[in-house]
């Protein structure tokens, strides 16, 4: 297999829901710059729901509800529905046009890295596979993603195990990705939405730990990744941390953006009034 020069792994520590955000977004701007693809692997200090960028987050989530119960609220950068960070793992991966191992055209990407993913996972003991077919559930259940499997999706059993969203830029592709290793607790769920859910969450996903008959920590999910990328993919990686520069402008881009209220709920020319100016840091 044809191999990169390199690729970049980055494993990092917990941050709040904004700080991650906003660390995604400068290191697809950076594709420019520095076009090496990189794979980082980060954690949440605190139970956390992101929307996705085209979503009005007051349709789609108990604003009240989440706040009482002390859970942060979190506009991504890349589309999907909402995606309930607590027992979730997540990764990203940040690559420009004509990476070695990753199709140009945007299905084709989404599929060959469910297939990463399901090779990562059949390594801790978890069989599943990309889906096929969009699963749609009733059209009546809020729009997050563990209600609603979708194409490309990673699926055991039919239900949802992983999904990810992403961005497409001329410098390159952001690709967010999840995976349920814990299900949500119903007390998550019930500040959340004011839906009655029933069974739906279950009967449309279930957890990595559940599949693989063991609990799955977000260590060795990060070290099976590794694996499947390189395996998979070609990816030679080196661990590199973000520089003092990446830092200044991951802080930068919170506080002028993913914090504000204007970006988690304000219209769409907002947004994008917002994102526009994030091309000055």
């Amino acid at each position: 297999m044809s191999r990169n020069v390199s690729w970049r792994w980055l494993r990092m520590g917990a941050n709040s829901a904004a700080f991650n955000m906003a660390a995604d977004d400068m290191l697809l701007r950076r594709q420019s710059v520095d076009p090496r693809p990189t794979v980082r692997v980060y954690e949440w200090d605190a139970v956390a729901l992101t929307c996705g960028y085209f979503q009005e987050l007051p349709n789609v989530v108990n604003v009240e509800g989440c706040r009482a119960a002390g859970i942060d609220l979190a506009r991504r950068p890349t589309g999907g529905g909402v995606v309930v960070h607590e027992g979730a793992m997540t990764f990203s991966a940040i690559f420009s046009p004509n990476t070695v191992g990753i199709p140009n055209e945007a299905q084709a990407s989404y599929r060959r890295l469910a297939e990463v993913v399901s090779v990562a996972f059949h390594r801790l003991g978890a069989t599943t596979e990309p889906s096929e077919t969009c699963l749609c559930p009733d059209s009546t259940l809020p729009d997050w993603c563990l209600l609603h499997p979708v194409e490309h999706d990673v699926i055991a059993g039919g239900r949802k195990v992983a999904g990810a969203a992403q961005r497409r830029t001329k410098a390159g592709v952001l690709h967010q990705a999840y995976v349920f290793g814990e299900m949500p607790s119903q007390a998550t769920l019930d500040a959340a939405t004011t839906v009655d859910l029933g069974d739906a969450v279950g009967a449309f996903s279930r957890s990595l730990s559940e599949v693989a008959g063991k609990r799955i920590t977000l260590n060795e999910l990060a070290d099976a990744l590794r694996d499947a990328f390189e395996s998979e993919v070609g990816a030679v990686f080196d661990d590199l941390p973000l520089t003092d520069e990446e830092i200044a402008a991951i802080d930068a881009a919170t506080r002028a953006v993913y914090e504000s209220d204007d970006w988690r709920f304000g219209d769409g020319k907002t947004r994008r009034r917002l994102r526009k100016g994030l091309d000055d840091l």
